[in-house]
């Protein structure tokens, strides 16, 4: 019986070492025990460890086979297939990038964060491709040519535009290729610096489908962790984000209106124009262009002003009893109330003499809005009325 256990023991061995070679990643000459060593008494801790090393090996998972097999040599320190293992395993990490060895479909992270977003992952620039069709590999290169585009530049809206792109074209690549991590993982980093809470919500969904959670990959569990710091993993915390992202998306256009009416009492008539142009700027902030025009002029007494402000751009004003005046102004503060139905737009007015702010409070009427203007203190109101904006077609 002692015979037959001791010509088991190496058919064992040389199974395991195939299995491992296998992978591709183990070869024949270092997989193979040096039968001139010591052989362990009693292997199926040994065989087991072995074969768990060779599966993190073909899932690409280097640092934690290379783990598995450091606690393995601390039990059988002498034997000849651990040490060829861990060799092996030194040589692939050291080849490979911790990205790169982390996953097939893994990427390496750039080498600054993103500017204007502190403290948030960086765009990865690289990613590897595991065999696709030709049309998606060169999908895959062209997603990778914007990484690496990403990865030099410095300017917000720019990258954004960058961002946008990546998103855009990745799409279907990962319909038709949902193993690509690596690419799930860029998807979220451009999610986080544009503030997309949908394809936030998607990548991580998809991240922590392949596994991600358990990764040792710096990128990826930081991009994690920031996906999380914005609730974006969990799905109560996202539809509530995707409904507030709604409210704001509906200000989304081009506005205009007007009132029109004739005071009696003074025998002036009134006209007030309105037209604003609302848009989303960088991390979901809103940003406001404004033409704002009044006029009033006199019949039976001598009045009349009109002025004309273009936020930002030029502001003017006319009057039948004072100077004339002109300057320019520039967006302060654009403000959402919580349930989006009411924004407060704040500007400044530099006419060469103080500047001075204004303001104009937006509310939600149906589907229209309504608006306001008021003074610096916010409380003394510049309409005669409210004027009502309706949504202008593309």
């Amino acid at each position: 019986m002692k015979l037959k256990l001791n010509l088991i023991r190496p058919v064992r061995a040389v199974v395991l070492a195939l299995m491992l070679l296998h992978s591709g990643n183990i070869p024949a000459q270092e997989a193979t025990p040096d039968r001139a060593g010591p052989t362990p008494t009693a292997d199926p801790l040994l065989a087991a460890n072995l074969r768990q090393v060779g599966e993190l090996v073909r899932s690409g998972k280097i640092a934690e086979a290379r783990q598995l097999a450091e606690r393995t040599r601390a039990l059988y320190p002498e034997d000849t297939q651990v040490k060829a293992t861990l060799e092996r395993l030194s040589t692939l990490a050291a080849a490979k990038t911790p990205s790169e060895a982390a996953t097939p479909a893994k990427v390496t992270p750039a080498a600054t964060p993103a500017p204007g977003n502190a403290g948030a992952p960086a765009f990865p620039t690289h990613t590897t491709k595991p065999k696709m069709s030709s049309e998606d590999r060169l999908l895959a290169d062209t997603l990778e040519a914007i990484q690496q585009e990403l990865a030099g530049e410095t300017d917000v809206a720019k990258r954004q535009l960058l961002c946008r792109e990546y998103l855009s074209q990745s799409k279907a690549l990962v319909a038709r290729n949902p193993q690509l991590e690596g690419v799930w993982l860029a998807r979220a980093v451009a999610a986080l610096e544009l503030n997309d809470v949908e394809s936030g919500w998607e990548a991580g969904a998809n991240l922590k489908r392949l596994g991600a959670m358990e990764s040792e990959d710096q990128q990826t569990r930081k991009t994690l962790a920031q996906l999380n710091r914005k609730g974006w993993l969990d799905a109560t915390t996202v539809k509530r984000a995707i409904e507030s992202q709604a409210a704001k998306n509906w200000w989304l256009g081009k506005w205009s209106g007007k009132d029109e009416k004739l005071n009696d009492q003074y025998g002036c008539h009134y006209l007030q124009k309105l037209t604003m142009n609302i848009s989303l700027a960088s991390q979901g902030q809103f940003g406001v262009e404004s033409l704002d025009w009044q006029e009033c002029k006199g019949n039976r007494i001598d009045l009349y002003y009109a002025y004309s402000t273009q936020v930002p751009g030029p502001y003017s004003f006319t009057s039948s009893r004072a100077a004339s005046n002109s300057g320019k102004c520039k967006i302060v503060d654009v403000k959402a109330s919580d349930d989006c139905a009411q924004l407060r737009i704040s500007y400044e007015i530099n006419d060469n003499k103080s500047p001075f702010q204004q303001h104009l409070v937006a509310i939600r009427k149906g589907e229209t809005i309504e608006v306001m203007k008021y003074a610096n203190d916010g409380v003394t109101c510049l309409y005669q009325s409210p004027v009502l904006l309706s949504r202008q077609k593309p």
